[in-house]
C-alpha cells in the first residue's frame, strides 16, 4: 500500500481547515439572519397577544350588549317602523306635527289635507301605500321637510350611516383605538331622537373614550357629519319635541317618490307637492 507524502497531507489538512472555517462562517451568518428575523417577531408577540386578548374581550362585551338591545330594537321596528298593518291614525298624527308647528314657523306657511292612496306590492315581502300632501314653504322650510322624511323609519344613530360608512368607521377605530370599539358600538346603538335632543353628554362620553391617539380625529369627523348635524337640527328642535310628546317615535318608514315645486306668490316661496310611500310587512 502506497503511503501518502507529508506535503500532500499538509495541503489536504489546510484545505479541510479552510472548508471548516467557511462552514463555520456560514453557520454563524445563518444564525445571525435567523436572530434578526425571529427576535423582533418574538419580542412583538406579547403586544400582539395583549391586543388579541383586548379585542376578544371587546367583541364579547359588544356581542353581549348587542344581544340585550337587539330584541327591543327589533320589536320597535316591527311595531312602529314596518308594522303588519298600516296605522293611519299614527300617520295622520305624524303629519299633524307640522300643523301644530306651522303657526310658530317662519319657513312653512301651510299644509294641505293628507290623502292616502291604494296599497300596492313593493316586493321583498312589503306593501306600500302612497301618500299625497302639499306644503307652502320657502327654501329653509323645504329643507326641514326633507329632513323629516329622511329620518322617518330611522331608530338609532347607526341607522343614519350606510354600510360602507359603518365598515370604514369600525375598521378605523380597530386600527387606531381598539379599546374604543365598545364605546363606539354603544354610541351607534343610541336612540337617534334621544341623542338629538340631548347630544352634548352623549358626545362628551364618547370623546372621553378617545382622548388619545388618532381615534379622536375619527370621532370629530363622525360628530361633524352632515347627517348627524341635520338630526340635531331637526329632531333636537320643535318638531322633534312634538314627535316625542305625541309618542310618535320611531316614525314609520316613509320615502319620497315624487316632488313637484311650483313658485308661490311671494318671492322665495314655493308650493311643494309630495307623493310619498309608507310601508307594511306582509
Amino acid at each position: 500500500m502506497k503511503r501518502l507524502s507529508l506535503p500532500f497531507l499538509a495541503l489536504a489538512s489546510i484545505a479541510l481547515l479552510g472548508l471548516a472555517g467557511h462552514l463555520a462562517i456560514t453557520h454563524v451568518q445563518v444564525i445571525s439572519d435567523v436572530r434578526a428575523t425571529v427576535v423582533p417577531v418574538v419580542s412583538g408577540l406579547p403586544a400582539l397577544e395583549r391586543r388579541y386578548a383586548l379585542l376578544s374581550e371587546q367583541v364579547e362585551l359588544s356581542e353581549l350588549q348587542a344581544a340585550l338591545r337587539v330584541g327591543s330594537h327589533e320589536e320597535r321596528v316591527r311595531v312602529y317602523v314596518l308594522p303588519e298593518q298600516f296605522d293611519i291614525d299614527r300617520l295622520v298624527a305624524l303629519f299633524d306635527v307640522f300643523s301644530l308647528a306651522i303657526p310658530r314657523s317662519e319657513d312653512i306657511a301651510s299644509m294641505s289635507a293628507v290623502e292616502f292612496g291604494t296599497p300596492q306590492s313593493a316586493g321583498d315581502g312589503l306593501e306600500s301605500m302612497p301618500i299625497r300632501v302639499t306644503f307652502t314653504a320657502n327654501e329653509r322650510g323645504a329643507e326641514e321637510l326633507m329632513r323629516f322624511f329622511r329620518f322617518a323609519g330611522v331608530l338609532t344613530v347607526a341607522d343614519t350611516l350606510s354600510q360602507s360608512e359603518m365598515s370604514a368607521l369600525l375598521v378605523g377605530i380597530e386600527e387606531t383605538t381598539p379599546a374604543g370599539i365598545v364605546p363606539m358600538e354603544q354610541f351607534l346603538s343610541t336612540d337617534l331622537l334621544a341623542y338629538a335632543q340631548d347630544s352634548k353628554p352623549i358626545e362628551e362620553r364618547l370623546r372621553r373614550s378617545f382622548m388619545e391617539g388618532d381615534g379622536s380625529s375619527i370621532i370629530q369627523q363622525l360628530l361633524a357629519s352632515p347627517v348627524l348635524r341635520d338630526a340635531r337640527a331637526f329632531l333636537g328642535g320643535p318638531a322633534g319635541s312634538l314627535i316625542a310628546q305625541q309618542k310618535l317615535w320611531p316614525m314609520p318608514m316613509i320615502t319620497v317618490e315624487e316632488l313637484r315645486a311650483v313658485p308661490g306668490r311671494a318671492p322665495g316661496w314655493h308650493t311643494l307637492s309630495f307623493v310619498l310611500h309608507t310601508y307594511r310587512r306582509l
